[in-house]
């Protein structure tokens, strides 16, 4: 089966006086076609999105989870503060999974 799917999302980026940096608005509005990871007898998969500037702590954002559901609504907004040109943006979609079983990962794009 394929892993192939499809993130929508909306950036706005505002500039702050300085130049240097700026206030990132991201929303995440739905994803459609997920993997299921859970299998057929566990229902489907719940997922949620991390949005993240790799290597720069705090600069994190995370979607609620959806549960048992391949084309997930969140319309979730959120911004990250301090995005500088030339930073990399990289949303990972994850399967939530029950303690002490790890989350699933189920793509990324960046």
């Amino acid at each position: 089966s394929s892993r192939f799917g499809h993130i929508r999302v909306k950036t706005d980026l505002q500039s702050q006086t300085n130049m240097a940096s700026a206030r990132l608005q991201i929303t995440v509005e739905s994803a459609c076609n997920l993997y299921n990871s859970d299998g057929v007898l566990a229902g489907k998969s719940d997922p949620y999105v991390i949005v993240e500037v790799p290597g720069q702590e705090g600069m994190k954002l995370q979607t609620d989870v959806i549960s048992n559901e391949l084309n997930p609504v969140w319309n979730f907004t959120g911004e990250i503060e301090g995005f500088m040109d030339g930073d990399v943006l990289r949303f990972t979609v994850m399967d939530k999974d029950t303690f002490p079983k790890p989350d699933d990962f189920l793509g990324k794009a960046e």
